[in-house]
C-alpha cells in the first residue's frame, strides 16, 4: 500500500494511491486544484481487478466558503465489480463461508450506513448565526434494494459559562421513512466535571439519556469517574445504567465499572501498564513512544527530559524515562545541585536519538569523590592569603586559597602533601591526614604551611 502526493503548481496537486492483497490490486489517481478564493475540487478515478473482474470507482468532491457559509458537495459511483481491500476481504470471507450475499464496499472510509452503497451523493452547508452553529446535510445512497435520503439540521449553542445545548434530527424521505429528534444540553459539575442530558424520539420510541463524568487527565495520581443512564420512555428497548472509576497510578492505568442491561448485570477490571528489564527491572504505564534507562545519577535525584523534570532516581540512583520523541535528539539530564557533596557525576546530560519503541541505557557516573575544605595558615597562624596556588603533591590540578585562607581540594589520599606557591613569592608545603564522611563536607584544620 502507498501514496503519494506531487503539487504541479500552486493550483494544482497530483493523487496517486496503490493498495494490494492476495487476489487484488487497486490503483486510484486523482487530484485537489484550487477554486480561485472560495474553494477547492478533488476528483479521483480508481480501478480494481479482483478474482479476474476489472471495477471502476469515481469520484468528484467540491469545498467552498461564499458569505461565511461552508459548502460541500460531493458524487461517488461504483460498479459492482469494484473492490478494495476492504470489501475483497469482506467478499473472500463470504466466498468461504458459502454465503449467498456478496456485499460490495466501495469505500470503508464513509460512514457504516453509507459503506455498502454503490452510488453516494453528498450535499451540506455549516455556518454560524446569532452565537449559534447550523449544520445541513443531504445524503443519498442505494443500499440494496433500499433507497436513501436522508436530511439532518443539526444546531449547537453555548449559553452560559461552559454549557451548551444542541438539537438534532433527520428524516428519511427514500424507502425507510426513519425519522428522529435529539435533543440536549452539557454543563459543568463542580471545578472538574461535567454533565449530560438528552431525550430522543425516533419512529421507534423515546429514551431519556444522562451522563456525568470527570476526565482523569494525564496526571498519574489522578482519577476520573463517568455514571450513565439510558432509559426507554417508551417502545420496546431494555433501560441501560453503567457506572466505572479510573485511577491512573504510578506505574499503570486501573479501571473497574459494572453495568446493567435490562436484567443482565455485568462487572469488569481492567489493569494496564508496562514492565521494561534493561539494566534492571522498571514498571510503568503504558509505554507507546521510546524510553532511556538512567544509571548512575546518585539516590532521589530529579532526572528531566528535555528540560521538564519527570522523575526521580531509586535508591540505586537508576531510573525509567517515558515519553522520548523516537528518532529525534533527546536532552535527558540530572540536577546535580541535590547531589551529596561527597560525590560528582561524570556528565549531567546526554543527547539521545532512540530507535521507535526502542529504549536507550545512560550513564551518568556518579561517583563518589574524595575532597575537603582545607584551613591553611603560616608558621605564624595567619591564614594565607587569597589567591594563594595550592597543588596536591602526586596529582591534581592547581587551585587558589579563597577568604579566610580556605581551598577546596579533590583527590585526597588518606595522608596528603601540599605544594603552596604564595602569590607574591615566597613558597611552603603542608601535610595532613584525611577520612571521608558519606553525605557531608569534610573540613580540616587550620593546617600549617611550612
Amino acid at each position: 500500500m502507498g501514496t503519494v502526493a506531487y503539487g504541479l503548481s500552486d493550483l494544482l496537486t497530483v493523487l496517486g494511491h496503490v493498495e494490494g492483497t492476495r487476489g487484488l490490486w487497486n490503483a486510484s489517481l486523482g487530484g485537489i486544484t484550487r477554486l480561485g478564493d472560495w474553494g477547492s475540487l478533488t476528483a479521483g478515478l480508481a480501478v480494481s481487478r479482483f478474482q479476474g473482474r476489472i471495477g471502476i470507482r469515481r469520484r468528484i468532491d467540491v469545498q467552498a466558503r461564499v458569505a461565511g457559509i461552508n459548502l460541500f458537495g460531493g458524487i461517488e459511483d461504483a460498479d459492482s465489480r469494484y473492490q478494495d481491500i476492504a470489501s475483497a476481504t469482506l467478499t473472500r470471507e463470504q466466498l468461504t463461508n458459502r454465503s449467498p450475499d456478496l456485499v460490495v464496499a466501495p469505500d470503508p472510509t464513509l460512514p457504516a450506513l453509507l459503506s455498502f452503497s454503490r452510488r453516494v451523493k453528498r450535499f451540506g452547508a455549516n455556518f454560524s448565526i446569532l452565537r449559534t452553529g447550523v449544520n445541513l446535510n443531504y445524503a443519498h445512497a442505494r443500499l440494496g434494494d433500499d433507497d436513501l435520503r436522508i436530511a439532518s439540521l443539526s444546531l449547537f449553542r453555548p449559553v452560559f459559562r461552559r454549557s451548551s445545548i444542541w438539537i438534532n434530527g433527520y428524516k428519511d424521505f427514500g424507502s425507510g421513512r426513519d425519522w428522529g429528534v435529539f435533543a440536549g444540553i452539557t454543563f459543568p459539575l463542580g471545578r472538574s466535571g461535567s454533565a449530560s442530558a438528552s431525550v430522543s424520539r425516533t419512529d421507534r420510541g423515546a429514551r431519556l439519556q444522562t451522563r456525568a463524568w470527570r476526565s482523569p487527565g494525564v496526571r498519574r495520581g489522578s482519577f476520573g469517574w463517568t455514571v450513565t443512564s439510558n432509559q426507554a420512555l417508551s417502545g420496546p428497548s431494555d433501560t441501560y445504567r453503567a457506572a466505572n472509576v479510573a485511577y491512573l497510578a504510578r506505574f499503570a492505568t486501573l479501571e473497574a465499572g459494572i453495568e446493567q442491561y435490562g436484567g443482565d448485570v455485568h462487572a469488569t477490571a481492567y489493569a494496564e501498564g508496562s514492565i521494561v528489564a534493561m539494566n534492571g527491572i522498571y514498571a510503568a504505564p503504558r509505554i507507546d513512544t521510546s524510553f532511556a534507562v538512567v544509571t548512575g545519577a546518585g539516590a532521589n535525584t530529579p532526572v528531566l527530559s528535555n528540560t521538564k523534570l519527570v522523575t526521580r532516581t531509586n535508591k540505586r540512583g537508576a531510573a525509567l524515562v517515558t515519553d522520548l520523541d523516537p528518532l529525534q535528539p533527546n536532552t535527558v539530564s540530572i540536577d546535580p545541585t541535590l547531589l551529596p557533596v561527597d560525590v560528582r557525576p561524570a556528565r549531567t546530560d546526554a543527547v539521545v536519538v532512540p530507535a521507535p519503541l526502542g529504549g536507550v541505557v545512560i550513564d551518568f557516573g556518579v561517583a563518589r569523590e574524595n575532597s575537603a575544605v582545607v584551613v591553611l595558615v603560616d608558621a605564624a597562624g595567619r591564614v594565607l592569603p587569597v589567591g594563594t596556588t595550592v597543588t596536591v603533591r602526586g596529582g591534581g590540578e592547581p587551585t587558589v586559597v579563597g577568604y579566610d585562607g580556605r581551598v577546596y581540594l579533590t583527590g585526597l589520599g588518606s595522608s596528603n602533601e601540599l605544594d603552596v606557591q604564595i602569590d607574591g613569592g615566597g613558597t611552603c608545603a603542608a601535610q595532613f591526614d584525611y577520612q571521608p564522611a558519606e553525605g557531608r563536607q569534610v573540613e580540616i584544620g587550620p593546617v600549617t604551611c611550612r
